[in-house]
């Protein structure tokens, strides 16, 4: 009896996974950029300021893993610091060219996002993304 694996759907959700990080960590190199530091821009706004605290608590992130990735993102002209506050914390916000990074992203994941669902009706649609879902929560217990 055979024991491949290469035509599981398992195989291929981690084959489809990966290629998709790939792809959507190219225009990040591009521009400069880490993995993880879209989540940064993804989280900040061009005209609203963020309190690096805040970051740290949607991201996940300790103050001393996010404190040189916004170090960088200001070297790179994507984020400006305007203001401090009185705790230590930073506000930032997005600069120009910072929007203009993250919308390249969001343009790019939306592209992939449409690729995975593209030919999908939208009833097909929702239980793909049920059973996903489903599946993460099974994989955190």
């Amino acid at each position: 009896m055979s024991r491949d694996i290469t035509n599981s759907a398992l195989f291929r959700l981690i084959e489809a996974g990966h290629l998709a990080r790939r792809a959507l960590q190219a225009p990040l190199a591009d521009a400069g950029l880490q993995a993880g530091d879209d989540a940064i821009l993804f989280l900040l706004k061009r005209k609203k300021l963020i309190s690096e605290q805040t970051l740290c608590q949607k991201t996940g992130l300790s103050p001393e893993q996010l404190y040189p990735r916004m170090e960088r993102l200001l070297k790179l002209s994507l984020v400006c610091r305007p203001k401090f506050k009185a705790d230590g914390f930073s506000l930032s916000r997005l600069s120009k060219k910072g929007c203009s990074v993250r919308n390249d992203l969001f343009d790019r994941w939306r592209e992939l996002d449409g690729a995975l669902m593209g030919e999908l009706k939208p009833k097909q649609r929702r239980r793909l993304k049920k059973n996903l879902e489903r599946f993460v929560e099974l994989l955190v217990l």
